[in-house]
């Protein structure tokens, strides 16, 4: 929170009287303390989340979401406003009932017992099957909070609460098209953001935990999540290129610590050769490669990779590019064959 000014509260009966500069301010509020359930949203302190608020509407809306926070129930207040559609057409509060779930899941959440599970797994799916139905779609900021709340169950439940939580993304996803289709490739970029993202840092026991969860992955879901991505990427390549191209990027995170066999095949190979010739793909598909080849291996497997996307790229002309060639596919393609270079000096010295 921003505040011009030191901000310290005191409580008074109903009344919360906040002291920063040389005048005392008093305002209403809730009487209710952070321990108890609330019954319902307080729908005109949600006024505050608007932009054009004034700042004491703000600084309400802000006391009213710790409240909401630490309150027994506020998460689920939170969820049913947002799985009933009552606040459709709002996204600050949308966001702000993700925020109050996103805290549950992160300081309570692990010690919920299976009834709370079940209803914060209905929740999610509830949300995921709304958002496909409604005529409008939640702006990408909203989505991506959402697939964050999907990583955060995902780290606490899979596998052993929620062992088919690839399963029910997929089955949602299968029925539901497009729109589905990118949720469930943003909840595997949050995935990889929370397990795998090593720019992020970890202590030992998430660490220790995120291993266990990719050896599982590994074990019982990646051949399904694989299938899925060269069905998105095949399905979607002329109807939805900008879908295809995010699945590409799903596939270039993962790759680092899947099985390369699973990638690199005749089935993908000849997609990605394919996309190199379409204008709309030809970028994601040199940065899936990229990555492809960035994966760590033994220096002479890591050699014969290279030499045979070298020789299909060649043969399918990818290297002969005109002098009139686009600028931002240029580049692609000139990060891809320096990688390629570094790559193989990397396998040299080794």
């Amino acid at each position: 929170m921003h505040c011009d000014h030191v901000v310290y509260t005191v409580w008074c009966s109903s009344n919360l009287y906040l002291r920063g500069s040389p005048r005392l301010i008093r305002r209403h509020v809730s009487p209710w303390p952070a321990s108890v359930s609330i019954q319902s949203m307080d729908e005109t302190v949600l006024l505050g989340l608007e932009v054009q608020s004034d700042p004491r509407a703000q600084q309400r809306a802000w006391e009213y979401f710790e409240q909401l926070k630490t309150s027994d129930n506020g998460w689920e207040l939170c969820a049913n406003a947002l799985n009933t559609g009552v606040y459709s057409s709002n996204d600050h509060v949308k966001f702000f009932c993700f925020q109050v779930v996103e805290f549950y899941l992160k300081e309570r959440y692990a010690r919920a017992g299976l009834e709370e599970q079940q209803k914060l797994k209905a929740f999610l799916m509830g949300w995921l099957n709304a958002h496909c139905q409604q005529p409008s779609k939640d702006k990408t900021f909203i989505c991506n909070k959402a697939a964050q709340m999907f990583a955060l169950v995902f780290v606490v439940d899979y596998p052993s609460r929620w062992p088919t939580f690839f399963s029910d993304l997929l089955t949602v996803a299968g029925s539901r098209g497009a729109p589905a289709v990118w949720i469930y490739l943003r909840v595997l970029m949050a995935i990889d953001t929370e397990v795998v993202d090593r720019d992020i840092a970890h202590t030992d026991p998430e660490y220790q935990r995120n291993t266990l969860l990719k050896d599982a992955m590994r074990d019982h879901s990646v051949l399904q999540m694989v299938d899925s991505w060269y069905h998105i990427i095949i399905t979607y390549r002329e109807s939805n290129a900008p879908l295809a191209c995010f699945c590409l990027g799903v596939i270039g995170a993962f790759v680092a610590w899947i099985d390369i066999t699973l990638i690199a095949n005749e089935r993908f190979v000849q997609a990605l050769l394919e996309f190199m010739n379409a204008p709309m793909l030809r970028e994601s598909a040199c940065d899936c490669i990229y990555e492809i080849l960035l994966k760590g291996m033994d220096p002479a497997a890591k050699t014969s990779l290279i030499q045979s996307f070298s020789s299909v790229l060649d043969a399918n002309g990818t290297f002969n590019v005109s002098e009139d060639e686009e600028g931002d596919y240029l580049a692609k393609l000139s990060k891809l064959v320096n990688g390629m270079g570094q790559q193989l000096i990397q396998c040299w010295q080794k």
